[in-house]
């Protein structure tokens, strides 16, 4: 290793909170860069490393002192069926409504 730092394994954090992984990382000798947050329902999730702009999978090696990016949930998306926007939520209530002007 030409720079004389050692590489380690990155373990799977994937599925674990920040909280978890950001000390886990620092003890192995890694710095935390980025923080950024995807909707996600979990909180805190870590959906993903990068480093360098790179998706770093688990068992990648990488020098001690390289800096990872952390991409966590931001626990503000919900369950909801595949396709289906925010707007569609509200389409049985416009429905009855519209259908209760007919009635009068």
């Amino acid at each position: 290793n030409p720079s004389g730092y050692r590489v380690v394994k990155i373990p799977e954090l994937v599925g674990r909170t920040q909280r978890q992984v950001e000390p886990f990382l620092r003890a192995l000798g890694f710095e935390i860069g980025t923080v950024s947050y995807r909707p996600h329902i979990a909180p805190d999730e870590v959906l993903e490393l990068r480093h360098k702009g790179k998706k770093i999978e688990a068992g990648t090696e990488l020098q001690i002192t390289s800096v990872i990016d952390l991409i966590v949930g931001d626990g503000k998306d919900r369950y909801r069926e595949e396709g289906e926007s925010l707007d569609s939520l509200n389409i049985e209530e416009e429905i009855l409504i519209d259908t209760d002007e007919f009635n009068d």
